[in-house]
């Protein structure tokens, strides 16, 4: 009674861990993507803004 008990909930949690890795997956490539796309939206600003002081730089 008391094996069949506990192998019942062994594959429960296993059931809920495999859920639960199906659920991160997608979240982690959301974020992952996210930061991403934040460092590129960052890199480009600075690029752009040392475009603009290099170009002022020179026509000075």
């Amino acid at each position: 009674m008391l094996v069949c008990v506990s192998r019942h909930f062994s594959k429960l949690r296993l059931q809920l861990i495999q859920d639960t890795h199906q659920l991160y997956i997608p979240l982690n490539n959301m974020i992952l993507s996210l930061l991403l796309w934040l460092f590129t939206q960052l890199m480009n600003r600075f690029n752009a803004a040392l475009l603009y002081f290099s170009e002022t730089r020179a026509t000075q």
